[in-house]
């Protein structure tokens, strides 16, 4: 009789993502469809005066070093010498303080990249949202209930405050799935995808037409240690229905009791091990739609077979599995389960403009009963050709390989549009809502946030 052991898994924070679109907005203006209304802007209100930086010469003189001078008495100094064997004591003291130099050194230089990354984020503000009033059409008819432009435009108008910028080459990328509620940059399928899409690239440079578990391991290990941390974990997610559908699989193959959560730690023995690997690695039980279509349909996505995406899944449990709890290498890992139905009535594609150039602006698909895939399709691009293709460039390296930096960006790029236009046929809801470029104006402002505008419900007109 096979024994489920485990903890039981954290509640994890419902976030977004399912795929959407973005590389056919190009084609907007041929297969696009009027909208109702001339483009509308949400406007912010004022704000303080704009943030200025410190002087240069603020700067400069906050930068000198002291200049040396003769040494001036202190109580602690003072003190000392007062102490029975006070010379001894004033000489350990001075031992102690040279000791501490390097310590007091690294917390000032924590302190100092705290301050200097900040600012710069929490100055980044949104000062208008434009969408579109032309869309790109859908595979299939549209839905009934998608959202159209003034739809859009209230999704983002209720977003009181759009401040939360992040650096596109240096945060997590959750799933598009249009139930995550919390404020994210979006691409489809998240990190997850955005590896399994390079590593496919990567074997096909190389000539390599199986994907073995070894390989598959070897490069999840190497990007979590080199790309990934606790301050930028990556992501992984499923749905609670799917899970269940996990459950069910074990107790039909004799696993006692009959699990009915996911454990957060490996299981002890062996075969139940391999058992639960085996059922969580199947496609048809992926939260993911992006995900779950890469493996039922690879062919669609370029791939030989869905043994890849199984075996890296097969690697993130691994990996997930046999870190502590609490660790900070368990805080490395992002995972989440989706609650509910997926329920996207639109396809955002967003990206920003102005200034704060190389920042997107983190916002939550589904908020105030409003869910819309939302993509940020220029961030998702800057992180393919800045981090992932330089780490497989390095990685293939470390093998002996050679791999050309500007074929591979050029080879991924081709690839993940083909994985998103495959994405954008199949997957339900989402091939049958409309697709709106969204563009937000950025400006770079003071640190303190403009007054939230209020959520106006529909005049009615």
């Amino acid at each position: 009789m096979l024994t489920s052991t485990g903890g039981v898994a954290g509640r994890s924070a419902v976030r977004s993502v399912p795929p959407l679109t973005a590389a056919a907005a190009a084609a907007a203006a041929a297969a696009a469809g009027p909208a109702p209304d001339a483009p509308r802007q949400r406007q912010a209100r004022s704000a303080p005066p704009p943030w200025q930086p410190p002087s240069a010469g603020a700067e400069r003189r906050s930068a000198q070093p002291p200049q040396p001078g003769p040494p001036q008495p202190t109580p602690l100094r003072d003190g000392l010498r007062q102490l029975p064997g006070g010379a001894e004591g004033l000489a350990g003291w001075r031992v102690a303080m040279r000791a501490a130099v390097p310590v007091l050194r690294g917390a000032v230089a924590a302190l100092l990249v705290i301050a200097a990354v900040a600012p710069l984020a929490a100055a980044c503000v949104a000062e208008s949202v434009t969408v579109s009033p032309t869309f790109v059409k859908p595979a299939k008819p549209i839905e009934e209930s998608a959202f159209d432009h003034e739809g859009v435009v209230q999704h983002f108008d209720s977003l009181a405050v759009i401040n939360d910028y992040r650096p596109n080459i240096k945060s997590t990328f959750s799933c598009i799935d249009s139930r995550g509620e919390a404020d994210d940059l979006g691409t489809p399928g998240g990190d997850f995808a955005e590896l399994a899409a390079a590593i496919a690239v990567y074997l096909n440079t190389i000539n390599k037409s199986t994907a073995e578990y070894g390989e598959i391991s070897d490069i999840f290990n190497a990007f979590m240690r080199d790309v990934v941390s606790k301050e930028r974990p990556f992501y992984y997610h499923t749905s609670d229905e799917k899970l269940r559908k996990v459950f069910h699989a074990l107790g039909d193959k004799g696993v006692k009791p009959k699990p009915t959560v996911l454990p957060t730690v490996m299981p002890d023995e062996v075969v139940l091990r391999n058992l639960w690997l085996d059922a969580l690695s199947e496609g048809h039980v992926q939260g993911c739609g992006h995900v779950r279509l890469m493996m039922e349909k690879y062919a669609e996505y370029g791939l030989k077979s869905d043994e890849m995406p199984r075996q890296l899944i097969k690697a993130f449990y691994n990996f997930f599995w046999h870190t502590p709890i609490g660790s900070a290498e368990r805080q490395k890992i992002n995972y989440s389960v989706m609650q509910g139905a997926l329920a996207g009535e639109a396809i955002a594609v967003v990206e920003s403009k102005g200034e704060c150039a190389g920042w997107s602006p983190a916002m939550p698909p589904s908020h105030g009963g409003s869910q819309a895939f939302v993509f940020h399709q220029k961030a998702a691009e800057d992180f393919r050709n800045q981090v992932v293709a330089p780490f497989f460039v390095n990685y293939a390296k470390s093998k002996g390989q050679n791999i050309d930096l500007a074929t591979f960006q050029k080879n991924l790029q081709s690839l993940q549009a083909q994985h998103l236009a495959a994405t954008l046929k199949y997957l339900e809801p989402a091939n049958a809502l409309p697709i709106w470029p969204v563009t937000i104006n950025t400006k770079q402002g003071n640190d303190s946030a403009p007054l939230p505008m209020p959520n106006v419900a529909p005049s009615g007109r």
